[in-house]
């Protein structure tokens, strides 16, 4: 597994996937850029600007890897500061990454990352190995709410890996800041949803909207958690306090993690409602 935190800031090569690309005769940003492949959903555009617009492809290689390719022209992020700073919201999830790798968090494989200007127009690629093997919750919950939940040992176990990674993470001083189940994949098939293995492993995606927590901050608690906890619906509510406990390395809730509990209930209540 090549490690991308020493890459150059804006152009990035996985060696390992070089031989792979060039066997599939891709050896440039021309030749992502011009892929005719299956998009895995609508492209983004923004209100009022046509001429800015991201989509995502999915593409097998002759060995059966998945390859997920984005592409982007003129897509800038919401916020103001960044939208004046005319930074793609690739190349700071490119940025992010390199953050999330370096503090040793779990996530998928960079193949490659490039942007460039071209007549006038920004554009970026970002392509990333599919986390074969692995779910998103939001792939394995609705057959648990349908047909029944794992066992609270198999619950458990799982629930541990999800908070001992988050509380690595929060504790290198990252805030995922858009926790959601899709964010979230386990080692478990999604055909087999109930096919827990020995060895529970976790990957997180999706960094665009990745900060830095200030030293003492508490909003690991008050954004990570409350967001997936707001769309874990249909969650039990004892793992839902197990989470919290095994964050909080408490074996009985206190009153200020009680508390706690009490304000992502009433938050999600009312933001459900809406």
């Amino acid at each position: 597994m090549h490690d991308p935190t020493t890459a150059s800031e804006m152009e990035y090569l996985n060696p390992d996937w070089q031989g792979i690309l060039a066997s599939m005769g891709i050896v440039s940003f021309d030749d992502w850029w011009n892929q005719a492949d299956e998009t895995v959903e609508p492209a983004n555009t923004k209100p009022g600007n046509p001429a800015a617009w991201s989509k995502v492809s999915v593409m097998k290689t002759p060995c059966g890897r998945t390859i997920y390719l984005k592409r982007q022209e003129n897509f800038y992020p919401n916020n103001l500061i960044q939208r004046w700073c005319k930074e793609l919201t690739f190349e700071r999830e490119y940025r992010n990454y390199l953050k999330i790798r370096k503090a040793g968090v779990p996530t998928y494989d960079l193949v490659c990352f490039h942007s460039r200007r071209q007549n006038g127009k920004r554009q970026a690629i970002y392509v990333c190995e599919g986390l074969d093997g692995f779910s998103a919750l939001t792939q394995l919950m609705p057959v648990w709410e349908r047909e029944g939940w794992p066992d609270t040992t198999a619950r458990a176990r799982l629930i541990d890996v999800l908070v001992e990674t988050l509380l690595h993470m929060h504790r290198c001083g990252i805030l995922h800041n858009a926790l959601s189940p899709r964010h979230v994949f386990f080692n478990i098939p999604a055909g087999d949803p109930y096919a827990f293995p020995e060895n529970i492993k976790m990957r997180l995606i999706d960094f665009e909207r990745l900060k830095i927590l200030k030293r003492g901050s508490d909003r690991a608690v008050q954004r990570d958690l409350f967001s997936l906890n707001r769309r874990c619906i249909g969650w039990p509510d004892r793992d839902r306090i197990r989470v919290l406990r095994k964050y909080l390395g408490i074996k009985k809730l206190d009153s200020s993690a009680k508390r706690a509990a009490r304000e992502i209930a009433e938050r999600t209540r009312k933001l459900n409602s809406k």
